[in-house]
């Protein structure tokens, strides 16, 4: 049995079905892309993008306070965590009598928030404590609010062993 010799029809075929496949999955992967994420990091973006000036000046404010402020995170068997977060004023003094909330996220995978209240156990120092699912790296939201109104906001990272 001999082989059919290539002639110029079989090599345009080859060559077009080569390119046909190359294509093909080169639409298709672009198609799961733009589909698969809307490139959004933030929810209501554009609200807050309005709100540009505010949250500058909500900064400035925040830096003006000049609070002092210390967060501990102490992990306990049984994935629970004892929260301590100490603020002091400019003047050294508690910054007593305010609303603390500490938002838990894993920077790597959704799913696993945890939000808490803190209450203020001594002047100027608050404590909770929070069952986590997982060890690991968590990134904390802190919020400080005083009658309504947000004071300190910080994000800061811990790993928890």
């Amino acid at each position: 049995m001999s082989a059919k010799p290539l002639t110029g029809r079989t090599f345009f075929y080859w060559i077009a079905g080569f390119f046909l496949i190359v294509f093909a999955s080169i639409g298709t992967m672009m198609y799961i892309a733009v589909n698969s994420m809307s490139g959004l990091e933030t929810e209501e973006p554009y609200e807050k993008g309005i709100a540009y000036n505010e949250t500058i000046a909500r900064a400035r404010a925040q830096e003006a306070a000049n609070l002092s402020v210390s967060i501990a995170a102490d992990p306990q068997p049984d994935k629970l965590v004892r929260l301590s977060v100490r603020i002091r004023d400019a003047k050294d003094n508690p910054y007593m009598e305010k609303m603390v909330s500490v938002l838990f996220f894993r920077p790597t995978k959704e799913g696993f928030d945890k939000k808490i209240n803190l209450k203020e156990k001594k002047p100027g120092v608050y404590r909770g404590n929070i069952m986590l699912p997982l060890r690991g790296i968590w990134d904390l939201k802190l919020e400080i609010k005083d009658a309504e109104h947000l004071v300190y906001k910080s994000k800061s990272r811990v790993i928890l062993r």
